[in-house]
């Protein structure tokens, strides 16, 4: 958790909620060995930090029951419900409730950072409980519909605008963090989904990965680019994985690039732009790709973009898969900085559209988003170019032209009068 909180302690400021307990013993520390003199009216205070404490702890309750089924973030939860209950046992134990000090403004203050921070991780706890059941319902609609199109049946568009929809949503909400969606994704088809087929497990993440990176990177730098057939192209790329005899079709003949494209045209709502984007996602800018190795002047901005997609979400996924456990504060920023430096690499080997990647870097925190420079600060850098005025503000306001024209303006007038 990012710690936004402005520094309102002696000395150092307040630490994060996930921070040591030994930093938060030396900041409450602090607070007891302060003495102002000012002292908290007890008829002004609505709700005493004990009530409050109670409050906490039945929520905690309540979310630990619910968590320790859902295996896919209960390793997260616990670590945040361990978290909140050390914080409690460690303000009783600094400041019991029968203690003379709850009448200092400054250990009062110090007690409602603690309480701060507590709120911070039950809401973190509450979003990842959300969260879950969020990507659970896509999971079973997105296999489902995936199982309907390879076996070659009829599908309904509306349900797959309804998972588009959602997951555009989840893109577009502050309270999704991207670390814990992409993760989620990840765990859940690992430690959740024990009767799917183990050739369908890692595609059906890679689906809901990839078309939430991409809706994300669109609202950043998608001008004029259809988000829908992107996003449709990110969520079916795959669908070879489910089809009936898939050791058959793949070991007869094609990639399964090219199957998957051919299940994806049945369905008549799709633009050939779709199906170009399933066929093409494996293809790089080089022509180094796979299936076609097609040149950068045949690959559209949306090509490019899911390819770059596709290959960081296979990265990311071969790094969860070599851990035996996945701790998501301390792993996550290895596995991101080992992503990153394998996309560098091919990126400076023209691999990949820099732009893209820039943009992908952008939105994990590795590279800082450059503002945009002011229209004078342009028109500095175009050989000193300023911007035209029309004649006739001059010849209606002299003012506006030159030292000539503005004294030829006063002559005219003086000999007027």
């Amino acid at each position: 958790m990012q710690n936004t909180r402005a520094e309102s302690a002696p000395g150092r400021g307040v630490p994060d909620a996930m921070a040591p307990i030994a930093d938060w013993e030396s900041y409450l520390q602090r607070h007891l060995d302060t003495q102002s003199g000012c002292k908290v009216r007890q008829a002004r205070i609505r709700q005493s930090p004990q009530v409050r404490e109670q409050t906490f702890l039945k929520r905690l309750a309540h979310t630990a029951r619910i968590s320790f089924e859902k295996t896919a973030v209960s390793q997260h939860t616990h670590s945040l419900q361990r978290q909140a209950l050390e914080l409690i046992q460690l303000r009783r134990r600094l400041v019991p409730d029968d203690s003379s000090a709850w009448q200092r403004i400054e250990v009062f203050l110090a007690a409602a950072q603690l309480h701060q921070a507590l709120e911070l991780l039950l809401d973190e706890i509450d979003g990842l409980l959300t969260l879950h059941q969020q990507i659970q319902r896509l999971m079973s609609e997105t296999d489902e519909f995936l199982t309907t199109l390879a076996a070659g049946k009829p599908v309904d568009v509306f349900r797959l605008q309804t998972i588009l929809q959602a997951i555009r949503h989840a893109s577009a909400d502050a309270t999704v963090r991207t670390r814990n969606w992409l993760t989620t994704c990840n765990l859940f088809v690992e430690l959740e989904t024990a009767r799917m087929s183990p050739a369908c497990r890692l595609p059906l993440a890679s689906a809901l990965q990839s078309t939430y990176l991409c809706a994300r990177l669109i609202r950043r730098n998608g001008w004029g680019l259809d988000e829908e057939q992107i996003l449709t192209a990110a969520l079916l790329k795959d669908v070879a994985f489910w089809h009936p005899r898939l050791s058959e079709i793949v070991s007869k003949r094609g990639h399964h690039s090219e199957w998957s494209a051919a299940m994806v045209a049945v369905i008549d709502e799709l633009s050939p732009a779709t199906i170009r984007m399933v066929r093409q996602h494996h293809e790089c800018v080089d022509g180094t790709g796979i299936p076609f190795g097609i040149s950068a002047e045949e690959l559209h901005r949306g090509d490019r973009l899911l390819a770059l997609v596709t290959r960081w979400v296979e990265l990311y996924q071969h790094e969860m898969k070599m851990r035996e456990s996945y701790n998501l504060e301390a792993d996550w920023q290895d596995d991101l900085k080992t992503c990153n430096e394998v996309l560098e690499t091919e990126t400076a080997e023209h691999r990949w559209d820099a732009s893209w990647f820039q943009c992908l870097q952008q939105e994990f925190g590795l590279r800082s988003v450059e503002a945009p420079a002011s229209p004078e600060q342009a028109g500095r850098q175009l050989n000193d170019w300023k911007v035209p005025r029309p004649n006739f503000l001059k010849r209606r306001f002299p003012i506006l032209g030159d030292k000539v024209a503005v004294a030829a303006s006063v002559r005219s007038r003086s000999k007027d009068r």
